[in-house]
C-alpha cells in the first residue's frame, strides 16, 4: 500500500521568486506582550506584519507556488473563518499556511501556535452551503500545507478544517484542532491529505471525519471527541453514532471510489464519552474501501466495569448507507487496544483481511468481551460477505469479567466463511475471569473452512474447567484436545505462557514471554505475520503471539 503526498515534500525549497507574508493582531488567545500589525503595511518583513484575518486570507488565495503566509506566534485572532481558493498553487510547490517568531515573541512564547478562533455559529450547520468551517478549501486547487496553528472552536456547529469539492495534495501538520462539531473534515475521494502530528481534543461529534483518498493520518492524538448525546425521536439516546475517528466512503454504482488509506501511529482516548463512559467506536470505517491500512495505534480507555456494551476499538464495518459496502485489502496490524469493553477489533464485510501482531488487553470486568471478531455484525443490504480472514500472531490478555471469547469467528448468522487463517495466537484468560469464556468461537465453521487453523496457546490460569477452547453456537470443544480430535488447533498449546510480567500501563501492557515459555519458536512456520510487534524482524521459528523473545523492545 503506497501514496505519493506532494503538498508534505516540505523538503523541496521554495523557488527564488517566492514571497513569504506575515501577519500579526492581538485577540483572543494572545500572548501579554503581543503587538498588533498594520493593514498598511506590505507584510513582507516580521517587524512590518498585516493585521487582519482577511488579510490572511487575500493573501493566500493570490499566494504564487512556494509563497508562505505565516501568523505571529503569540498571536490571536477572532472570526477567523477563510474560505481558501489557492488557485496558484501547485502540489510540488504549495502554498505554506503556518507560523513565524516575530521580535517581541520570545520564551515560551517563541514555540507557542497562534491562536484562530471561530466559535460563531452559521447557517444550519452545512459547511458545504454555508461556509461554516474555521478554514475552507474550495475550488479543485492542490497544494496546501498548514502547520504549527492552534484552530478553536465554539462547539455551536462550527468545524475546523473543511475539505470539500475537487481539493487535493494537502498537509495538515503540527496543529492544535479543539472544541468544534467535526474537527476535521476530509472530502469525499479527494487524493492525498495527510493528517500529521496534531492535536484534536474535545470536538463533540467526531476528531475527523474521512473519505479522502491515497491519505494518511499518522502520529496524531485524538482525545474526548465524540461526546454529543444524539436523541431519537422518542427522546432516548443513540448509542455508538460517534467516534474519534470515522472514515467513510460510499460506492458509487456498486463500486468503491478508491481506497488506500492509512491510519499509523495515532493515540486515541476517551472515544465518544456519555456520562463519563465510552459509548462508540472509537476508531470506524464504513462504506465501500480497497486499500485500508491501520496500524500502530494505540486505543485506550480507562478501566471501568460499567462501561457501555456500544464501545469498541475498531470496527470495519458496515454503516447501513444503502449502497454496497465492501472492504479489500483491509491490513490491522501492531495495534495496541487497551479497555475497549465492548469488542476491540472487528471486521465485517471484510475480504481476506489480515489481523496480526495486535495486542490486546482487557483490564475491565466486562459482562461480555470479544478480542477480535470477523464478522462483527449480521451482514446488512447486499454487502459484501466476510471471507478469507487471516488473523495471526495476536496476543490478547483478559483480566476478569464474566463471559467472552478472544477471537470469535461465528457470532452472526453469517460466520467467517472460508479459506480462513487462525495461527500463532497468544490468549490468556486470567483468574479472575469467571467461567463461561472460550479461547476461539468456531461455531457453525467446519474444519474444511480454514486454511489452517493451528498453533494457538490459549491459557486459562484459573484452571481449564473455568474456560473452554470453543463453547458457542451449538459446537462446543470443551478443552483443547476435545478440539485436537475434531482436527483444530492439534499443534496448539494450553499451558502458561509464562508472560514476562503483567500487561499494565507501566510495561505498555507488553505480552513479551521470558525464557522457557512454550510459545518460543512454537508457531506455524508457514501461516505467520513476517515480522512482530511494530515490525521487529522474527528470527528463527516464528513464536507465537505479537512479540518475538529476544533483546527487541
Amino acid at each position: 500500500m503506497k501514496a505519493i503526498f506532494a503538498a508534505g515534500l516540505l523538503a523541496l525549497s521554495a523557488p527564488l521568486w517566492a514571497t513569504t507574508y506575515y501577519v500579526s493582531n492581538c485577540a483572543d488567545g494572545a500572548a501579554p506582550a503581543c503587538v498588533v500589525g498594520n493593514g498598511a503595511n506590505p507584510g513582507t518583513s516580521p517587524s512590518a506584519p498585516k493585521q487582519s484575518i482577511a488579510a490572511a486570507r487575500d493573501l493566500i488565495n493570490a499566494a504564487q507556488p512556494g509563497d508562505q503566509v505565516l501568523f505571529a506566534r503569540g498571536g490571536g485572532w477572532t472570526n477567523a473563518h477563510m474560505t481558501l481558493v489557492a488557485s496558484h498553487a501547485t502540489p510540488e510547490q504549495p502554498v505554506v499556511v503556518g507560523a513565524y517568531a516575530p521580535p517581541w515573541c520570545t520564551g515560551t512564547c517563541a514555540s507557542a501556535r497562534p491562536v484562530l478562533t471561530e466559535a460563531r455559529p452559521f447557517g444550519n450547520g452545512q459547511p458545504g452551503n454555508n461556509d461554516n468551517a474555521l478554514l475552507q478549501l474550495r475550488g479543485g486547487t492542490g497544494g496546501y500545507v498548514f502547520k504549527d496553528l492552534e484552530l478553536r472552536g465554539g462547539r455551536d456547529e462550527t468545524w475546523g478544517i473543511f475539505i470539500t469539492e475537487r481539493v487535493h495534495d494537502v498537509t495538515i501538520q503540527n496543529l492544535a484542532i479543539r472544541d468544534f462539531s467535526i474537527g476535521v473534515y476530509c472530502g469525499n475521494a479527494n487524493p492525498r491529505v495527510q493528517l500529521l502530528e496534531s492535536t484534536i481534543t474535545g470536538n463533540y461529534e467526531q476528531g475527523t471525519l474521512w473519505g479522502c483518498v491515497d491519505s494518511l493520518i499518522e502520529n496524531n492524538t485524538f482525545d474526548n471527541n465524540g461526546y454529543k448525546k444524539i436523541l431519537a425521536s422518542d427522546g432516548s439516546v443513540l448509542h455508538g453514532r460517534l467516534h474519534n475517528i470515522y472514515i467513510g466512503l460510499e460506492s458509487v454504482d456498486g463500486k468503491s471510489l478508491g481506497g488506500n488509506i492509512t491510519v499509523r501511529g495515532n493515540k486515541l482516548t476517551r472515544n465518544a464519552l456519555l456520562d463519563g463512559k465510552c459509548d462508540g467506536v472509537s476508531l470506524v470505517v464504513h462504506g465501500a474501501i480497497d486499500g485500508l491500512l491501520i496500524e500502530n495505534n494505540l486505543l485506550y480507555e480507562v478501566p471501568d466495569a460499567n462501561g457501555s456494551a456500544g464501545c469498541y476499538g475498531i470496527g470495519v464495518n458496515s454503516g447501513s448507507y444503502g449502497s454496497y459496502e465492501a472492504f479489500n485489502n483491509v491490513v490491522i496490524r501492531g495495534n495496541t487496544v487497551v479497555n475497549l469493553p465492548h469488542t476491540a477489533i472487528g471486521c465485517g464485510s471484510c475480504i481476506a483481511p489480515v489481523i496480526e501482531n495486535n495486542v490486546i488487553v482487557q483490564e475491565a470486568a466486562m459482562r461480555e468481551f470479544y478480542g477480535i471478531v470477523v464478522p462483527d455484525q449480521d451482514r446488512r443490504f447486499s454487502n459484501a460477505r466476510s471471507t478469507g480472514a487471516k488473523i495471526r500472531n495476536n496476543s490478547i490478555y483478559v483480566a476478569r469479567g464474566v463471559a467472552g471469547t478472544a477471537i470469535n469467528l461465528s457470532e452472526y448468522s453469517d460466520n467467517a466463511g472460508s479459506t480462513l487463517e487462525v495461527t500463532n495466537n497468544l490468549i490468556f484468560m486470567a483468574a479472575a475471569v469467571e467461567p463461561g469464556h472460550s479461547c476461539i468461537n468456531v461455531g457453525s465453521l467446519a474444519l474444511a473452512n480454514f486454511t489452517a487453523i493451528d498453533n494457538n496457546l490459549c491459557y486459562h490460569q484459573g484452571g481449564d474447567d473455568k474456560g473452554a477452547w470453543s463453547n458457542r453456537n451449538g459446537k462446543t470443544f470443551k478443552t483443547l484436545a476435545d478440539a485436537q480430535k475434531a482436527g483444530f488447533d492439534v499443534h496448539g498449546k494450553s499451558s502458561d505462557p509464562l508472560l514476562a510480567a503483567v500487561p499494565s500501563q507501566a510495561n505498555g501492557w507488553s505480552m513479551k514471554v521470558r525464557a522457557g515459555s512454550p510459545a518460543i519458536d512454537a508457531g506455524h512456520t508457514t501461516y505467520k505475520a513476517r515480522n512482530s510487534y511494530k515490525g521487529y524482524v522474527r528470527t528463527g521459528a516464528p513464536d507465537i503471539g505479537a512479540y518475538e523473545y529476544g533483546p527487541t523492545p
